[in-house]
């Protein structure tokens, strides 16, 4: 099974180390994840072994929440440094600081017996209004004096474990689930992405792919068949069921896309739009659900994919300390947004084995088949992504296929002569076409 992985959280923040802690004395929370089980059960092809080991992961996330709790507090405990001003004013103190009158500078540290060798991380700042004594650290909470880490950054950063540990431990399913660590191609790497639509899907687009043999994923929102779901009319007669019957028989992947596929107005929806999606997917397909592709929508904290294209002008970056980054980049092996390449500014991403987080794709339904013809958008894209050694992600919405229910943007020609073409490519060892998890853990080498 190889080694079990350990998961260690350092505290080197400037309030930690005016504890006493030194680079070479980091204090650490470690956390051991017992996987064995769970790699065992999930690599059983059945969809109750699979429920197991969902469920047997569940509980050590759970345990593992309840670790880290426990070891934040008692950290928390002897986390306050006292300070004693003999007179208002500002003061540094270093990281052997122990209880001594507080004096002001790094000369003084120095005095001190503080190596500080210019490390600015050694030294705290507070400002004391007036003499007396005051009290800094992780749990400070509205004394009048400044410095330390406000008790909400800690508490951000213990509520964060678990997600990190969660997202790790995805990722492993994930290598697991494509059969080894990283996989390792000469060829351009292809994904097919159908976005929602369950009639037009399993109706048309479905069975085309299932006689070409050719692997593809669904986005699919977790409230697909609810009662007032958005895009109710395009679900009639199809229930979840006929979802899971045909990925199970096709070996189509099962994507998380949101619960509703409308705005999120507020942060604390957040948390029902994304993970509620993904555990409803998991409970109606069986599947792992391991990744996430957003839908044009847009979310708080200015994560818009509809009104503004923010990720895709501004970065990763954007993402950093947002609700959708926690639930989404955390709560998933991988995610799909509005990335491009930077050095060929379009769709074709560089592949090393680790998931290509926030890429983006090219979709494949613009009018007049404009996206699937011979030489078109889509197959211009390919090309590329053969000259380049690359990987492409392909979207549509079936629904835009001839008879597939809205306006008709490709007709059916279009799309199985672009899929006829795809095959020919793929069985003649030009390109790879795979699903997406399998993407993201590629690796193209030369």
């Amino acid at each position: 099974m190889g080694t079990t992985p350990t998961y260690g959280i350092y505290y080197d923040d400037p309030s930690m180390l005016a504890l006493g802690r030194t680079q070479d004395q980091k204090q650490a929370v470690t956390i051991e994840a017992a996987l064995s089980t769970v790699a065992a059960t999930a690599e059983a092809s059945t969809s109750e072994k699979i429920q197991q080991a969902s469920e047997q992961m569940q509980t050590q996330m759970d345990a593992l929440t309840g670790e880290v709790g426990e070891s934040i507090e008692a950290v928390k405990e002897n986390s306050l440094v006292p300070i004693e001003a003999k007179t208002g004013g500002s003061y540094e103190v270093g990281t052997n600081f122990r209880g001594r009158l507080l004096l002001s500078g790094a000369e003084s540290l120095a005095a001190l017996g503080v190596p500080s060798d210019g490390d600015s991380r050694l030294l705290m700042s507070i400002e004391a209004p007036s003499s007396g004594t005051y009290e800094v650290g992780t749990n400070y909470k509205g004394r009048p004096v400044g410095g330390g880490v406000s008790s909400e950054y800690v508490e951000s950063q213990v509520d964060a474990l678990p997600d990190v540990a969660q997202r790790d431990l995805l990722r492993d399913r994930a290598r697991r689930t494509v059969a080894a660590p990283r996989r390792t191609t000469a060829k351009a790497v292809v994904a097919i992405v159908a976005d929602d639509y369950p009639a037009a899907t399993l109706d048309i687009f479905a069975p085309m792919m299932k006689a070409r043999a050719l692997p593809w994923s669904w986005a699919l929102n977790g409230n697909t068949f609810d009662a007032g779901y958005s895009y109710a009319g395009f679900s009639v007669g199809k229930s979840w069921a006929d979802v899971k019957a045909m990925a199970a028989a096709d070996g189509v992947e099962i994507c998380n896309h949101g619960a509703t596929h409308a705005d999120v107005t507020s942060v604390a929806q957040m948390k029902a739009e994304i993970i509620g999606s993904r555990d409803r997917l998991r409970a109606e397909t069986g599947q792992d659900v391991l990744g996430f592709i957003p839908p044009g929508c847009d979310f708080p904290e200015g994560v818009q994919y509809k009104t503004a294209p923010l990720i895709g002008t501004k970065g990763e970056l954007a993402l950093v300390g947002t609700a959708y980054d926690r639930w989404v980049n955390y709560g998933h092996a991988w995610a799909t947004g509005t990335m491009n390449n930077p050095v060929l500014n379009d769709f074709v991403h560089p592949l090393d084995g680790a998931p290509r987080m926030n890429a983006g794709r090219q979709w494949l339904d613009f009018p007049q088949d404009a996206g699937v013809k011979p030489a078109g958008i889509g197959e211009k894209l390919i090309d590329k992504a053969v000259a380049n050694g690359g990987g492409v992600i392909l979207g549509l919405h079936a629904c835009y296929i001839e008879g597939g229910g809205a306006a008709q943007r490709m007709t059916r020609a279009g799309i199985e002569g672009f899929l006829d073409r795809l095959k020919t490519r793929r069985d003649s060892g030009e390109i790879e076409v795979v699903t997406m998890t399998r993407w993201h853990f590629t690796e193209i080498g030369k």
